[in-house]
């Protein structure tokens, strides 16, 4: 009996890797549903990460309030030393918004009597590189990357900011 040995061509490999994105990593940042997450903020509903974030002790030692939300990445490889790698990444945060009427309407429906304004929050994505880090030579190499996603977030954040339905009000009362 021989037996058949499927290789997948580099072709079929993409469209999967691509599916994947599409199925999976949109649908957990919330890109899938149009960079908006109404009625309930973004941390209830899209949480992806590889490490645990650096300020949570890894014990569990230390009491944690609320949500703690991914601020670290980590993977490894064999390589040569010397040998540069290019990094581009791709990240995103939500800032709270003013709903629109239709927003509004499809969150609470239509009553008559008071009611507090629908949480919504808006995606804006955050975009680092092509970065080339030459291997070997790590002692740069957190602070470059920092740098660079400091510069784009902090870009990213003056772009929320011109945002006229950014929601400004200060606290947490979103009662009318």
């Amino acid at each position: 009996m021989t037996e058949h040995h499927f290789e997948p061509s580099v072709a079929q490999q993409t469209a999967l890797v691509d599916h994947l994105v599409n199925a999976v990593v949109t649908d957990a940042t919330g890109e899938a549903q149009g960079d908006i997450c109404l009625g309930e903020p973004p941390s209830a509903r899209y949480f992806m990460e590889s490490l645990g974030p650096h300020t949570v002790e890894p014990g569990g030692a230390a009491p944690r309030y609320g949500r703690t939300t991914p601020d670290s990445l980590g993977f490894e490889s064999e390589t040569e030393n010397a040998s540069a790698i290019t990094v581009k990444a791709r990240a995103s945060f939500y800032y709270a918004a003013l709903p629109t009427r239709a927003q509004q309407l499809e969150w609470a429906g239509r009553r008559d009597e008071p009611y507090r304004l629908a949480p919504l929050f808006k995606r804006l994505g955050v975009t680092v590189g092509p970065v080339e880090i030459v291997l070997g030579h790590e002692a740069g190499l957190r602070q470059t990357l920092e740098r660079e996603f400091q510069h784009a977030f902090e870009e990213a954040v003056k772009q929320a900011l011109q945002d006229p339905r950014i929601d400004r009000r200060v606290g947490n009362d979103r009662r009318p």
